[in-house]
């Protein structure tokens, strides 16, 4: 008999794409491990995929790494910071850290006031629903001093990228990309953040002058030069995705209209949802629960993962003798 230890756990906790699981995939022969890494590596990848020369990127460990680093520009230059709730909780470790004055807002965000020079981050498509964030780029980037856009999740929804609007339109638009979700390459700890020149060059000056350990610069550079080999494979991520929330929604479910591999549930109270992600976890489903916001998110998994996963709320709801369908959202719609 298998012991919990022995058994398979479904990690849909997680962001990972199922995808890049041979060895062949990708190669790297690196034995020079007395020189220090050749950034322009990855310079040349970013440069062939967006088409901007390298001066216009930044470099860190993980799209945190460059978070941190603009993090300590908004402070260094007396930012007032502005957060949606809910949003992606490093934010506020960040600026808690970083001794940052910061105000959040749900739904609407407010006219900040004059008086200070205001900084705005958000993620888009939106940490923890997926949801794709409706905001007037034009009106942002007059209304703020700094507008920071974090798009972790985008490679699911590609044609919502503000990425070029860097390049001669925008001189205080910083975007934050990461090979950590949909090239699912976390342990690589790669992102980047793209800018005008001039910013990226003061962000520049508060960053590591090597930041990122050569092998993983040379993986996700191969990464990016075989990118449309994972956007292939991301199609099949969003239609497996559709199908389980479809499923969730015939059960009675009302989930985030996400564009990503992940969705939230947005009914049920917290303490539901709460037994929902202990009982799961009971039989190794392994989802993310925040108390805080009241969310529980779940990642797309593999078809066989998602199939126990149907089973397994099913079996949930049917102990408790609940019924669902009557539920209402607890999270309202980001507008920027």
């Amino acid at each position: 008999m298998q012991t919990k230890s022995q058994c398979q756990r479904h990690h849909l906790n997680e962001f990972f794409a199922p995808l890049m699981q041979s060895p062949e995939f990708f190669y790297v022969k690196d034995t020079e491990i007395n020189t220090y890494p050749d950034l322009n590596i990855f310079f040349e990848a970013l440069k062939a995929w967006h088409q901007l020369p390298p001066n216009y990127f930044f470099i860190s460990n993980g799209a945190d790494g460059c978070l941190d680093t603009i993090f300590r520009f908004i402070k260094q230059n007396n930012f007032h910071l502005w957060l949606p709730n809910p949003s992606y909780d490093g934010f506020e470790t960040l600026a808690k850290n970083q001794l940052i004055n910061y105000s959040t807002f749900q739904g609407y965000c407010p006219k900040p006031k004059k008086k200070y020079k205001n900084a705005i981050v958000f993620c888009n498509p939106a940490n923890p629903t997926g949801e794709l964030v409706n905001f007037d780029i034009d009106q942002l980037t007059r209304t703020f001093d700094l507008v920071v856009i974090d798009e972790a999740y985008i490679e699911y929804s590609l044609s919502h990228s503000r990425l070029t609007d860097v390049k001669n339109k925008y001189d205080n638009l910083l975007i934050v990309r990461t090979l950590s979700k949909a090239f699912g390459a976390a342990k690589l700890r790669v992102g980047y953040c793209a800018g005008t020149p001039k910013l990226i060059s003061q962000i520049s000056k508060l960053g590591l002058k090597y930041p990122v350990a050569g092998p993983s610069l040379k993986i996700a550079s191969q990464l990016i030069f075989k990118r449309e080999v994972i956007f292939e494979k991301i199609k099949n991520i969003i239609i497996e995705r559709q199908r389980l929330t479809s499923k969730m929604i015939e059960s009675g479910f009302k989930v985030s209209q996400s564009v990503t591999n992940f969705f939230s549930i947005e009914s049920l109270s917290p303490d539901i949802k709460s037994s929902l992600h202990s009982y799961l976890f009971n039989q190794l489903i392994f989802t993310h629960w925040n108390p805080r916001h009241n969310i529980l998110r779940i990642s797309t998994g593999l078809p066989a993962e998602n199939e126990k996963l149907l089973f397994e709320v099913t079996s949930f709801l049917k102990q408790k003798n609940l019924s669902i369908s009557k539920e209402t959202s607890s999270i309202g719609e980001t507008v920027l």
